[in-house]
């Protein structure tokens, strides 16, 4: 906890620069392979990068064991979203136009949440230290290939469908969808809340049996 603010910081910034390789990625994957307009491929990616930001900013709130927080910042981003999106359906916005409402609400959640940390847990400092990114990288790359899987196990079908050229019928099947993907999420829910204080328990048991 001590060393929040220095490594928070450098860990932000390495995401930022996997976030940009990321968006290349999908820019380049969109036009190419699926001819998505660009206009949709930047928003939407920068929104999803920027959600997974506001997702890592609430894992400090989780090692702090402050989740009032991270309940102040979800809430946020989920009321903002709600207000946003609802607008742009009643003024009938095009799909670029909604994209763009998610990335705005995307970056003004990513603020809001920093700035929380900022101000209630500890001033970020910027700094670059090679061998701790190293191990950061080192050390989360079985979680990334467990994410990676579950994405693929999740959406390989409705990219089969969307291949296959039957637009309604990824929608149709994705919204149907939705209510399984919720029960799955419930298991999530309950795994975010323990882990703060199984770490802290096991953190605890070590200190003692050292």
């Amino acid at each position: 906890r001590e060393k929040t603010s220095s490594f928070v910081g450098m860990l932000l910034m390495l995401k930022f620069l996997l976030g940009l390789v990321t968006l290349v990625i999908m820019i380049m994957a969109g036009i190419f392979l699926a001819n998505i307009p660009l206009v949709l491929i930047i928003a939407g990616g920068i929104a999803i990068m920027l959600t997974n930001m506001r997702m890592f900013f609430e894992g400090v709130f989780r090692a702090h064991e402050r989740m009032h927080l991270e309940t102040i910042s979800k809430l946020f981003a989920v009321c903002a979203l709600t207000t946003v999106l609802l607008f742009l359906l009643w003024s009938h916005a095009t799909l670029e136009t909604i994209a763009m409402g998610y990335a705005l609400v995307a970056a003004g959640s990513v603020i809001v949440t920093l700035g929380i940390i900022w101000f209630k847990i500890s001033p970020l400092q910027f700094t670059v230290t090679p061998h701790i990114m190293r191990a950061a990288l080192g050390a989360s790359l079985p979680f990334a290939a467990a994410i990676a899987l579950n994405m693929s196990l999740n959406y390989a079908d409705s990219v089969m469908l969307g291949a296959w050229g039957h637009t309604q019928a990824v929608g149709w099947y994705n919204a149907a969808y939705t209510p399984i993907f919720f029960l799955t999420a419930l298991a999530g829910m309950i795994v975010a809340a323990c882990f703060p204080v199984i770490a802290n328990v096991y953190l605890y048991a070590r200190d003692r049996i050292g």
